[in-house]
C-alpha cells in the first residue's frame, strides 16, 4: 500500500490496549488473579468496525507476501521521500475524539498501548532494525569507534549501565540525536541513513499523539505540541536508543536484558524485530508479557506525561527479560527506541499553587541529574 494511500485512510491510528485478562469486550481493567508468574497479554482492539477489521487483516500478511512487494517498496521509497511525512492529510474531527477515548484507556490502565495505522510504513522500520543488528554484530574494537561521550551519546557495551538495586543488564545500546551525526559522513555509523527516514515519520505521529493526549486531559488540542516546540531542531532533548539483546548463555533462565523502570520522556516509542522480551507491570504488581504484533509500534506513557496529567496516566513501569540459548527463541532482539521530551525549561512537573514549595526542575536538569546518577552507579560496579 502506498503511504499517500496509508496517510489519507480515515483510520490514522487504531489503539489497541494491552490487558491482563482476557476479553474480547471494550471494559475496564479487572483485578487480576494473584501470581507470580508473568501473564500473556489480551489484544483488545477497542473500536471494531468495517475497516478496523479491515485493516487487521492486513496485519497478518505472510512472509512470501513481504517478498513479493520488496521490489515496489523500494521503487517508492523515493516517492515516501518527496511526499514527506509532514504533508500527510489530517484526520477528521471524529478520528481525533476516537484516539483520544482509546489513548485515555489504554494510559489510565496500564501505560502502555500498540499503534498500528501509524503511517510508518513497515519496510522502512524492518530496513532500519537489520541495519543495527549488523551493527552490533561487528567486533567489539570496531563499535568502540563510537564509544559514548560526555553529552551521552555513542555505543555502551553490554553491562555498562544498570538501574539501582538491578543485576547485570544483556545488552548494547546506541544512543544519539537525528543530529548527532551528518548521514552523509563516512563517520556516522550505517543504521543513520535509513534513520532519518523514519524520523520524519516519527515526528508527525509525535505531534498528533500529542494533541490526543491534551484532548484527553480537557486541555487544548496544542497544550503538549506547545511544550515540544523544539521537537525536531537540534534545540530538542529527544532522543533515540538502538538496544541489542545477545543471548544468555550458561543455562541462566530470565537473564535480564534491561532493569525494570519508567521512561522520563512524555511519550516512548519503541520499533522492534519479531523477538520478544519486553514486560510491563499491571497495577497489581504482574509482569505482562507484551507479545510481537506485526506492523505495530509500541506506545509507553512516560514520567512527563504522567505528572503533568495530574497522575491520571500511568508511566509504564516495564523491563525486557531473556530466555538463555538453550531455550528456542527468534532471532536476536532489536529495537529502536524514540524518547520525546518536552522543551528544556519546561517544568517535569506542574508548578504548585503553595508558594512555600520549591519550583519544580526544568526536564533539562531533571534528565542530567538522573543520567549522571546513573553513570556514577556504573562506575562503581
Amino acid at each position: 500500500m502506498k503511504y499517500e494511500e496509508k496517510a489519507s485512510s480515515i483510520h490514522f491510528v487504531l489503539i489497541i490496549t494491552i490487558s491482563s485478562t482476557p476479553t474480547r469486550k471494550r471494559t475496564s481493567s479487572t483485578t487480576p488473579t494473584t501470581s507470580n508468574k508473568s501473564s500473556d497479554i489480551t489484544i483488545t482492539i477497542t473500536a471494531a468496525n468495517k475497516r478496523n477489521h479491515h485493516h487487521r487483516h492486513r496485519l497478518q500478511h505472510n512472509e512470501q507476501q513481504q517478498k513479493a512487494q520488496q521490489v515496489q517498496q523500494h521503487a517508492e521509497r523515493g516517492a515516501y521521500l518527496q511526499q514527506g511525512a509532514h504533508h500527510a492529510e489530517e484526520p477528521c474531527q471524529q478520528e481525533w475524539e476516537r484516539v483520544t477515548r482509546e489513548l485515555e484507556q489504554a494510559f489510565s490502565d496500564i501505560g502502555c498501548a500498540y499503534l498500528t495505522g501509524h503511517g510508518v510504513p513497515d519496510h522502512l522500520i524492518n530496513e532500519m532494525l537489520s541495519t543495527g543488528v549488523a551493527f552490533f554484530k561487528q567486533q567489539e574494537e570496531v563499535k568502540n569507534r563510537w564509544s559514548k561521550d560526555t553529552n551521552m551519546h555513542g555505543y555502551l557495551s553490554i553491562n555498562s549501565e544498570r538501574y539501582a538495586g538491578a543485576g547485570p543488564e544483556l545488552h548494547e545500546s546506541f544512543l544519539f540525536k537525528p543530529d548527532s551525526y551528518n548521514s552523509c559522513d563516512e563517520e556516522a555509523p550505517p543504521f543513520m541513513t535509513p534513520l532519518m527516514t523514519v524520523h520524519e515519520f516519527c515526528l508527525t505521529l509525535s505531534r498528533r499523539l500529542m494533541t490526543c493526549l491534551a484532548l484527553s486531559v480537557g486541555k487544548n488540542r496544542d497544550h503538549f505540541v506547545n511544550m515540544h516546540l523544539d521537537s525536531g531542531t537540534k534545540n530538542s532533548l529527544s532522543t533515540y536508543r538502538l538496544n541489542y539483546y545477545p543471548l544468555a548463555s550458561g543455562g541462566r533462565e530470565d537473564t535480564t536484558g534491561f532493569g525494570a523502570h519508567v521512561d522520563y520522556s512524555t511519550i516512548t516509542l519503541i520499533y522492534s524485530n519479531d523477538s520478544e522480551g519486553l514486560q510491563v507491570r499491571d497495577s497489581a504488581g504482574r509482569w505482562i508479557d507484551v507479545k510481537c504484533v506485526p506492523g505495530t509500534i509500541i506506545l509507553l506513557a512516560g514520567e512527563f506525561l504522567h505528572f503533568h496529567s495530574y497522575k491520571r496516566f500511568r508511566p509504564a513501569m516495564h523491563r525486557v527479560v531473556l530466555p538463555s540459548e538453550h531455550q528456542p527463541r527468534r532471532p536476536h532482539r532489536c529495537t529502536l527506541i524514540w524518547f520525546e521530551h518536552a522543551d528544556s525549561h519546561q517544568p517535569m512537573w506542574p508548578t504548585s499553587e503553595d508558594p512555600t514549595q520549591p519550583a519544580p526542575p526544568g526536564v533539562k536538569d531533571f534528565l542530567m541529574e538522573k543520567t549522571t546518577t546513573a553513570v556514577k552507579a556504573v562506575s562503581r560496579n
